[in-house]
């Protein structure tokens, strides 16, 4: 099993041009969270956050999570035609890790109180923290088996749109954050997985400049159409194609690189190799916080971009550290447990 995300690039039976856009894209939109988290969990004691940067890190906010939703429906497209037995293991896989990290990520962010087991059964079963990720994609892994049982895609899309719209104008307000993030971010794995076929992928790769450019621009003009209207119907449905157009122009302008050029890039090889950076990154930030470097007055431009860097390459290393030392279980369920189970599940979930 690759060690990254779920998806994987063997899950795709795309062109080598896109597979390879989609990889550096995948891996700049989880830089983008971890930037998002070292400006938060960072800012004021390893350098200062002004406000400019402030406002380009929300701004960013609108294209980070849909993008990456976006990718991960589209990815998932490999299970489409999969058995429940396959699809099961997908979803065990990713249980597997919040099992695993969900303690981890509590005790790091804990600033002194205790945690106990209930307090950690809780957070597995309704996810406040960083993790929700992960189990987002477990209740959405079920998407393909929904669409196998007779659903109509159209209807899924409009379930979720209707999520979406009733959470980004304050309608509905979730008891855990996990609900609240599918339920904003969802439908952008719906048009990933369902809409976004081979057909939809070759008309923006061959009109790539032109999408990379309009579609982007369409998202700017909804943003300062809703300026102003936070909490209202009309800002909740110009938000939600507002990050469609961001995500959509990302994908469009990917395409529009070379790839035997960004197949050499850093961020490209950070896209098949996502997930320790995911599951990492948040215990790694909160141990740097405990390291006081008293921020100076001014504020570097290279600083938080530095911190990123420094972040992602420790969580990289761990994952080498990890392997090397027997310790892939961290990132994947064990070997031995998925072999000794593996014929019950394909017996009882074959179909």
């Amino acid at each position: 099993m690759t060690q990254e995300l779920p998806e994987t690039s063997a899950e795709m039976p795309q062109p080598r041009t896109r597979v390879v856009g989609l990889d550096a894209l995948r891996g700049g939109a989880v830089f983008l969270v971890v930037f998002h988290h070292v400006l938060v969990f960072l800012g004021g004691n390893w350098f200062q956050v002004p406000a400019w940067l402030a406002t380009v890190n929300w701004a960013l906010g609108f294209a980070r999570m849909p993008t990456l939703l976006l990718l991960s429906g589209f990815l998932a497209q490999g299970i489409m035609k999969a058995s429940r037995g396959r699809i099961f293991w997908r979803c065990a896989n990713l249980a597997w890790l919040v099992l695993l990290w969900t303690p981890v990520v509590l005790l790091s962010k804990s600033t002194g109180e205790t945690i106990g087991l209930p307090d950690i059964l809780r957070e597995m079963a309704r996810p406040n923290t960083e993790l929700w990720f992960l189990w987002a994609l477990v209740v959405l892994a079920f998407i393909p088996i929904v669409v196998r049982a007779g659903v109509s895609r159209y209807v899924l899309l409009a379930v979720f749109f209707a999520l979406s719209t009733a959470l980004w104008s304050d309608y509905l307000r979730p008891s855990f954050f996990a609900a609240e993030q599918i339920g904003r971010y969802g439908m952008y794995f719906v048009v990933g997985c369902l809409f976004l076929d081979d057909r939809a992928m070759k008309a923006l790769h061959r009109r790539s400049a032109a999408y990379g450019v309009a579609l982007p621009l369409i998202g700017l003009a909804l943003h300062l159409a809703k300026a102003g209207g936070g909490g209202s119907l009309t800002y909740a449905l110009l938000s939600i194609p507002e990050a469609l157009c961001f995500a959509l122009g990302a994908v469009a302008l990917v395409s529009a690189i070379p790839a035997d050029y960004l197949v050499r890039t850093p961020i490209a090889r950070l896209g098949r190799n996502t997930l320790p950076v995911y599951v990492c990154h948040i215990p790694v930030i909160m141990g740097l916080t405990l390291i006081d470097l008293s921020a100076p007055d001014a504020f570097s431009p290279l600083a938080a971009l530095t911190a990123a860097v420094v972040v992602t390459m420790i969580c990289l290393a761990f994952q080498r550290i990890a392997n090397a030392w027997g310790l892939a279980f961290l990132f994947h369920v064990p070997r031995r447990l998925q072999a000794r189970v593996n014929g019950w599940v394909e017996h009882r979930w074959a179909r």
